[in-house]
């Protein structure tokens, strides 16, 4: 498994088309958009 730490507003490109953002963190909650 792959971990990776990110701030709220940052993202992750997975290949060319797919981009993960930090939409809000909230205790411990998170909540992305793909």
């Amino acid at each position: 498994m792959l971990v990776l730490s990110r701030k709220q507003s940052q993202r992750i490109r997975v290949g060319d088309s797919v981009i993960v953002t930090v939409v809000r963190v909230s205790g411990d909650k998170v909540r992305i958009g793909i």
